[in-house]
């Protein structure tokens, strides 16, 4: 989180859909919070249902505030 707040921009690798190509492309990375924060994780939650909510429940023990990153095309 520190490097991200200090450069927030990341080269990302991108599959092109059809093909088996792959290529960098330039990104911006943002750390969510309130509201943006809690819908990344809904949305998370109904994409990767029910995979998530098993990670979820073992990372209750670890204690550790989540993070929500938004990754975005420059």
């Amino acid at each position: 989180m520190k490097r991200i707040r200090n450069n927030p921009r990341v080269k990302s690798l991108q599959r092109h859909a059809r093909q088996k190509c792959w290529r960098w492309v330039e990104a911006r990375v943002a750390i969510l919070t309130g509201e943006e924060a809690a819908r990344g994780m809904r949305l998370l939650n109904k994409k990767y249902f029910p995979w998530k909510q098993m990670l979820d429940f073992f990372a209750m023990f670890r204690r550790r505030e989540k993070t929500v990153f938004a990754i975005r095309p420059a």
